[in-house]
Parts: structure tokens; sequence; C-alpha cells
């Protein structure tokens, strides 16, 4: 991972990427309550089965963009889904090799991927971490921080508005490059 690492940063013409899926649900995610004492809690429910799937995958070598697939909650994430969000990288980054550290999911190793993989060697190569590792992805930290910022103390009234939260967090997340860095900067994992 290193000498990739090394490779891509001393390089203009290519980028690393971290992708990974997540879910959100309509429901607030109650971290923490409080109620004044003697009175009990009282926690906010609607009982919905909705919210948003995830395709999202955040640049981390150089350029610290994070980039973002939603789909309604009921929607199976499939192989043809990561290939669409796979294409789109290689668009907005014509003329250059992508890098990108995945898990290795069932939807990322299809054989519908690896014919995409084989069509595309020139521009595209697909990094899988160790099984069960998800510390090693920096995905992870945007979802963290996606979550604890779209989670309040009371639950969304339909999946509309939480896809327009979450266009609006990764409009906000976008324009602070230096917290994004931070957060997912490779040489944070990868260089230890």
């Amino acid at each position: 991972m290193t000498k990739m690492l090394s490779i891509v940063e001393n390089s203009s013409t290519k980028l690393l990427y971290a992708l990974d899926e997540t879910f959100i649900k309509v429901e607030s995610d109650n971290r923490r309550t409080w109620s004044p004492v003697g009175n009990p809690t009282i926690i906010e429910k609607n009982n919905l089965k909705k919210g948003l799937k995830l395709i999202g995958a955040t640049e981390i070598s150089k350029k610290y963009d994070s980039f973002v697939d939603a789909y309604q909650y009921k929607t199976k994430i499939t192989s043809d889904e990561f290939i669409h969000f796979a294409e789109h990288l290689l668009e907005i980054n014509e003329n250059k090799k992508i890098y990108i550290i995945l898990d290795n999911a069932r939807i990322h190793k299809s054989l519908a991927v690896r014919l995409f993989r084989a069509a595309n060697e020139k521009n595209l190569k697909l990094v899988y971490l160790p099984p069960y590792s998800p510390e090693l992805n920096p995905q992870e930290n945007v979802w963290n921080k996606y979550k604890a910022c779209i989670h309040t103390n009371s639950s969304k009234s339909s999946e509309d508005i939480l896809y327009e939260e979450t266009c609006k967090f990764y409009d906000s997340f976008n324009n602070t490059q230096d917290m994004v860095k931070n957060l997912v900067s490779a040489s944070n994992y990868y260089y230890k």
C-alpha cells in the first residue's frame, strides 16, 4: 500500500479514492438524550422503514473531494450501481488513472465488475482491503462525520428531506478541504 501511495502522490495523472457503501434511516439516531430530573425521556420515533442507501468515494491523496450516489432505502445496491459510480469517477477524471480502495463486498468482486475492470485497466485499478478491516478505509470516517451531522434528536419526515440534507452536507463538506484532509488523508492510514 505504501508503494502505491508513493506512486500516486508523485504523479499528476494518478488519483487515489476510498470507496464504501452505507445506509441511513429517516429515524433519529439518539446518541444522547436528556430530560429534567423526575421526567422520563421521550424519544420521537416514526417507525418508518425508509431512508437512503449511499455509495460514496473520497479522493484521499491530493484533491480531497468527495462524491456520493443516493438510492431509496428499498433499492438493493448491486454491482450495476457500483459500476455506474466507478464510471462516473472515470468520467470526471478523464485521462487519469484512478486507484480505488474498497472492501471485499460481493458487489465489488462480481463477474460484471471483473469485466468492467478489465475493460478499463488502463485508467482503473481496484485495491481490495484485507477482509474485516473497515478501520483501513478512510471513507468510514466520512460516513461517521456525515451521520453525526445528519442525525438530530428528531426523525426526518421523509426520504426527500433526508436526501436534501445529504446534498447540503456534501456541498458544505467539499468546501472544507482541510477538514476532509484531516479525516481521510492517505498518509494517516498507510504510512504507519
